[in-house]
């Protein structure tokens, strides 16, 4: 995990005004993200949530502690073509 930095904002259909959120209170998530393989087979035997968005929300429904550890800006998730721009500039650094 690694703090937010950007400015973040609760919006909703209705409205967006005055729904700024504390960032302290929110960390992003990276991955890899590490289970023993008894754990993670279990979980996703589950059924499907739309609540799941990474291993850790999978395995987390299952009622076991997810375990935070301090991350790294550089371990950046490349998805885009710009995200492979920023990978290059760490490697030539």
């Amino acid at each position: 995990m690694v703090d937010v930095v950007e400015s973040l904002r609760h919006v909703s259909k209705q409205d967006n005004v005055n729904k700024a959120v504390p960032r302290s209170c929110y960390k992003l998530v990276q991955t890899p993200q590490c289970f023993t393989s008894e754990v993670i087979l279990k979980a996703y035997k589950q059924e499907f949530d739309t609540t799941f968005t990474d291993d850790a929300s999978v395995v987390e429904k299952l009622g076991e502690t997810i375990n935070l550890v301090e991350g790294n800006r550089e371990n950046i998730k490349i998805t885009t073509a710009e995200d492979l721009l920023i990978a290059e500039a760490f490697i030539k650094e």
